[in-house]
């Protein structure tokens, strides 16, 4: 239940160990905070942690980082980091994941300086960056108006020296990083770097590349075809978000009518709905009158902003590629 943030799946069970006369315990109440927290459900984190200070349980570090999730959950960060202030200010207790969470919440707003301004004030405190830690750095850089993939790099290799074994996220940030520079060789290369660490590419991985390829100035249309084709035969299912970066990438090759259009009948067939990236994308490259044709030969509001949801499994192409 905290892993999916299920508040009221977690109660009922609370409820249960009520019923059978089970008392809840200093971790039960933890948990209840940190399934509030995934949920970004403020009020709840509040309630549950006076819960625990009524029934005699003084709140420890996961509290407070309960809470500081919650806020940063619901774009609260200056409030998250008022908090966080405060708590050190006062002496409290604020470990790794405390101070990760906060990193964390600027990572998300691509603010490489405050990202590493907290990480050093992590470690001048005392504390151990975890993986967590650096992979939220390294998102920060990745995700920045910006982007440094020298700098990326140095925070990978930085994890790598201190102990810690790459995951995947590590690995799709620095890809990231060099392919929103336009550096599609830097990007395949780290895509090939998976091998050597062990680690398998995911969608997120693929989809990185692929903004590579979406991003460059070059044509990397049949790259763009042939990543995509790799992902189905991996059985990894391609987002909106991935087929939003085919479509930038194929807007910049030869035959920009075709492959696109049958293309977007795919997507449609597959389960996924555009979005408004797709719509971004498509509107560079086919205008608004075609766009506008498209979208309605499909019987598809043009206004819609729906994410766009993920498809349960890859399924062959059948799109011509541009020629």
């Amino acid at each position: 239940f905290a892993y999916h943030g299920d508040v009221e799946g977690a109660e009922q069970i609370l409820s249960e160990m009520k019923a059978a006369n089970v008392k809840p315990t200093r971790i039960t109440f933890a948990t209840m905070v940190n399934v509030c927290a995934k949920a970004g459900d403020v009020a709840g984190v509040e309630r549950w942690t006076l819960a625990a200070q009524q029934s005699g349980f003084d709140p420890d570090s996961s509290f407070l980082a309960g809470k500081i999730d919650s806020l940063i959950k619901t774009g609260q960060l200056a409030s998250a980091v008022q908090v966080m202030e405060e708590a050190l200010e006062s002496g409290e207790d604020a470990n790794h994941i405390v101070f990760t969470n906060i990193i964390d919440g600027f990572a998300r707003r691509g603010d490489t300086r405050q990202a590493i301004n907290w990480f050093d004030r992590l470690v001048e405190s005392g504390g151990w960056p975890n993986l967590r830690t650096y992979n939220a750095v390294l998102h920060a850089i990745a995700t920045s108006r910006k982007p440094r993939p020298e700098m990326a790099e140095e925070w990978f290799f930085k994890a790598v020296q201190e102990g810690w074994k790459p995951d995947v996220i590590s690995i799709t940030n620095v890809i990231l990083a060099h392919a929103r520079s336009g550096r599609v060789t830097k990007a395949e290369a780290w895509l090939q770097n998976m091998v050597r660490w062990r680690i398998t590419p995911n969608v997120f991985v693929y989809t990185a590349l692929m903004t590579a390829y979406g991003t460059s100035r070059y044509d990397n249309a049949n790259k763009a075809w042939d990543l995509l084709t790799r992902m189905i035969e991996e059985n990894v299912s391609p987002s909106i978000e991935t087929y939003n970066e085919v479509f930038k990438a194929l807007g910049k090759g030869r035959n920009k009518t075709g492959s696109i259009e049958d293309l977007f009948a795919h997507i449609l067939q597959s389960g996924l709905q555009p979005n408004t990236g797709t719509r971004s994308a498509l509107t560079r490259i086919l205008g608004a009158d075609r766009l506008r044709k498209l979208y309605s030969k499909h019987r598809i509001d043009l206004e819609s902003t729906s994410s766009g949801r993920r498809q349960r499994g890859g399924s062959r192409i059948g799109m011509r590629r541009g020629r």
